[in-house]
């Protein structure tokens, strides 16, 4: 079933990050190194790069997809109560 509104399980909930890799890039060698994930249900990305020194998070970075953003005046607990109920309507048997 495909949702009506994009994206609406990770708006709903939390994304899925799978991570796709754990690499020293050039320009990180010296203090960080870039662990790079991908949402399995949006496919959006996000970059952290952690010190290799402190364990501390040095930056984060999201790249999400176009049309990601959600509409102006829906909120987080919208997208919940929307999704909760497409879940329930989707697991719902008729009994006769």
């Amino acid at each position: 079933m495909k949702n009506e509104l994009p994206y609406l399980e990770c708006h709903a909930t939390v994304h899925d990050w799978d991570e796709t890799s754990v690499v020293t890039r050039e320009g990180y060698s010296g203090f960080g190194v870039a662990f790079d994930y991908r949402c399995t249900r949006c496919f959006g990305t996000k970059r952290v790069i952690v010190s290799r020194h402190t364990g501390l998070v040095l930056s984060r970075f999201y790249m999400m997809p176009e049309n990601y953003k959600a509409p102006v005046g829906m909120s987080k607990a919208d997208y919940r109560k929307l999704w909760i109920s497409k879940k329930l309507k989707k697991n719902l048997k008729v009994v006769s």
